[in-house]
């Protein structure tokens, strides 16, 4: 399970893993819901012995940051930082898919409150039934998920590559190549329900929190359901 928490947050102003909903973080959150995905996933497709790796730009300021915001991260969590000749959510992928054993991985991003372990376990299970394609990827109003999806570690071949091009790469800036450009060259399999998740749902975890309007979406959503205010960590 690979987590990319690496993202400057230019859009929302502040750093979206640490934003608080119902006194827990949104990292917390999307950690947790890793954590029961590799519990509930009884059929050997996730990494259970890699446990949840979480791609940061800088390990030491994200220790630092933990600290602060006195998180405390379970065992299973292990940190790994972006590739540093690349940029943007590619320079996560790689990482995060280079630091587990050869398999199929689910991937989040670290700023969907909402996201359940059950759809993370149903992307996978949907890529373990795919063996020709690449990368299983949700859809949400025409718009591909990438960042919510699940992904065999056989693509960071193909992710680095595209992140060393030269006109895709300026990490000084944050920028990099687009998960679309990745996609393009992948094999992929796009869903618009996952199990018993259909649009709507999956429109509810999909989506982060990358901009005032969405955080107002989501603190207006935990303050009306008692049931979204904390994460288990399994």
């Amino acid at each position: 399970m690979v987590i990319l928490a690496g993202g400057r947050s230019r859009r929302l102003g502040r750093s979206k893993p640490w934003v608080r909903l119902g006194g827990v973080s949104v990292l917390e959150r999307v950690i947790a819901a890793g954590c029961r995905a590799l519990d509930l996933d009884d059929g050997g497709l996730t990494d259970g012995a890699g446990g949840v790796i979480v791609c940061v730009r800088d390990r030491a300021a994200f220790a630092d940051r933990a600290t602060a915001e006195a998180v405390v991260l379970p065992d299973r969590v292990r940190i790994v930082e972006d590739d540093p000749g690349l940029a943007g959510p590619v320079s996560g992928l790689v990482a995060g898919l280079g630091a587990v054993s050869e398999g199929i991985v689910g991937v989040l991003a670290a700023d969907l409150p909402f996201v359940d372990p059950a759809l993370i376990v149903g992307l996978l299970e949907a890529l373990g039934a795919s063996p020709q394609v690449d990368a299983v990827v949700p859809v949400v109003d025409g718009r591909d998920q990438s960042l919510c999806a699940a992904y065999r570690t056989s693509v960071v071949e193909t992710a680095r590559l595209l992140g060393e091009r030269p006109l895709a790469r300026d990490p000084d800036q944050g920028r990099g190549p687009a998960l679309a450009d990745l996609l393009a060259a992948l094999s992929v399999r796009r869903v618009s329900s996952v199990g018993d998740l259909g649009p709507d749902r999956l429109a509810v975890m999909c989506r982060g929190i990358d901009t005032p309007e969405d955080l107002a979406w989501a603190e207006s959503r935990v303050r009306g359901d008692p049931g979204e205010k904390g994460p288990d960590f399994g």
